[in-house]
């Protein structure tokens, strides 16, 4: 984390810093990682375009400034990088979401499930904003033909 000081030296800002997936690939990566995981259910159904819109405007801005040497990609570029990568974001929604809508009082210690012989119920999957999430998403990512075999 990095933290922002006012003048007598107390925190006035913060700002999360993640490099735990860090590499070079497509920006697609970026924004279908924060669909799988961090929007609420009404953004995520109903908010999708604008997000997407405000963070290609941003992205654009941001390489601009940066003087990056690759240009950034138009609008409709990133929206067929997300088409083509978009079963990652299918793979975040059933791997990490449970993760982040868990009851933290429910998860046992690596220490109480190493140190048990019982079966242990993973509460990740357990939850019911989880459930409402996965049904809403299921259909979505069905109609994409992301979970055909």
């Amino acid at each position: 984390m990095m933290f922002c000081y006012d003048e007598q030296g107390k925190p006035v800002d913060l700002m999360l810093v993640d490099f735990q997936i860090s590499h070079h690939d497509s920006p697609a990566e970026d924004i279908l990682f924060f669909f799988g995981t961090s929007p609420s259910d009404e953004v995520r159904m109903h908010h999708r375009e604008f997000i997407l819109l405000k963070y290609h405007v941003t992205l654009t801005h941001t390489m601009a400034k940066l003087e990056c040497s690759t240009e950034a990609p138009n609008f409709d570029t990133l929206l067929e990088m997300l088409r083509k990568r978009a079963l990652y974001e299918v793979v975040i929604a059933f791997t990490l979401l449970p993760l982040v809508l868990v009851d933290k009082s429910k998860v046992k210690s690596l220490d109480d499930l190493a140190s048990s012989d019982e079966k242990y119920d993973n509460p990740a999957y357990q939850k019911k904003s989880y459930r409402k999430v996965m049904t809403r998403l299921l259909p979505l990512y069905n109609d994409m033909g992301l979970l055909d075999v």
